[in-house]
């Protein structure tokens, strides 16, 4: 690690959400909300690789945390962000807001070993062939199972009737 850079955030004020500029506000909601679609895509690609389904939705979280990882490697381990960051009045790292100083510096590492381990099951688990019924006989079937009679707005037409 970069030791500016430790000196730098080892004694970081405590930085209200009152007292941050503008930009810097801005930053922490786009820095909150990518971070939350980055752990959903974490975790997709992780259900993929252990039900073998393969979808589109899959390679685009597969490139998005390709594109955090490229953006770590810039950085040298962190936010390539965080100088412009301090700039703006935030010098607290993001981690750092919701975890212990110690812990904050081990995401980073953490996160970065399960991604790799989610790519790395995803190429050497082969897709699985996912069971699918007929299109005419999986959403009557369906919808028969979940069906109220009491609330049949149309007594006497089946689900089957309609398609």
């Amino acid at each position: 690690m970069n030791e500016r850079r430790l000196d730098a955030y080892a004694h970081a004020p405590t930085v209200s959400w009152a007292t941050l500029g503008g930009r810097a506000r801005a930053w922490r909601a786009v820095h909150a909300s990518w971070s939350v679609v980055q752990l959903s895509c974490l975790g997709y690609i992780w259900a993929s690789a252990l039900t073998g389904r393969r979808s589109r939705r899959l390679w685009v979280s597969v490139a998005f945390l390709s594109v955090e990882g490229a953006a770590l490697i810039v950085g040298r381990g962190d936010c390539p962000i965080g100088p412009l960051q301090s700039e703006w009045g935030d010098p607290v790292p993001f981690f750092e807001l919701v975890l212990p100083p110690r812990a904050a510096k081990a995401t980073v590492p953490v996160l970065t070993i399960v991604s790799v381990a989610g790519i790395a099951a995803l190429a050497l688990r082969r897709p699985g062939l996912v069971g699918r019924a007929a299109p005419s006989q999986a959403v009557p079937d369906a919808i028969l199972t979940a069906w109220d009679p009491a609330l049949d707005p149309f007594p006497g037409v089946t689900a089957r009737d309609v398609v």
